[in-house]
């Protein structure tokens, strides 16, 4: 997908970095809907504010 966005015909603007899976999405949540693993709430955490620099920055280029 990544390729075909950055294609010159197409002219989109990616972000490159981590990419999140989730696997056994069907334990990995508490009775609240919280992810149980306060690793990967850090790790999200850490990308989201990552992609909210990435807006920032492209906002600028508007």
């Amino acid at each position: 997908m990544k390729q075909i966005l950055e294609a010159l015909y197409v002219n989109g603007i990616v972000i490159s970095g981590n990419e999140f899976l989730l696997s056994s999405a069907k334990t990995a949540f508490n009775e609240a809907g919280d992810l149980r693993d306060a690793r990967m709430v850090a790790f999200l955490e850490q990308i989201l504010q990552k992609f909210l620099k990435f807006v920032r920055v492209i906002e600028q280029l508007e």
